[in-house]
């Protein structure tokens, strides 16, 4: 339904404003992926071009991650740097999760405090 749509819209433009504003506020040092994802969960229409800030976000997330990060940490990313391949839903089904995939990068990246990771 309509209203439904609208409400989680809604929902998403709020949860995606508080994370942005609990990591410049709090001083996050993933600042960049945290505006860059909350950018894409707020917007109502988002095509496979604008995904390339999703990707942007998820190779900054694993740049910080420390090299002996298990396989299982990086399936996270991987599902949002290819977030353009399985885009539109109209295309493919699991373009439907591509929301979920928002959040969840959302909430590991605010939830870790990554350090530069030194080669």
């Amino acid at each position: 339904p309509h209203g439904a749509g609208l409400a989680a819209q809604g929902a998403a433009m709020l949860a995606a404003a508080v994370a942005v504003w609990r990591a410049f506020a709090g001083g996050h040092p993933a600042r960049l992926p945290i505006l860059l994802c909350a950018l894409l969960l707020a917007s109502p229409h988002v095509s496979n071009y604008d995904m390339i800030l999703l990707a942007i976000a998820a190779l900054i997330h694993v740049r910080t991650l420390p090299g002996e990060a298990r396989p299982l940490a990086l399936v996270l990313p991987l599902a949002a740097w290819l977030a353009p391949l399985y885009n539109p839903p109209r295309v493919n089904p699991l373009g439907f999760a591509t929301p979920l995939v928002l959040l969840a990068m959302l909430a590991v990246l605010l939830l870790t405090r990554p350090s530069a990771r030194r080669d």
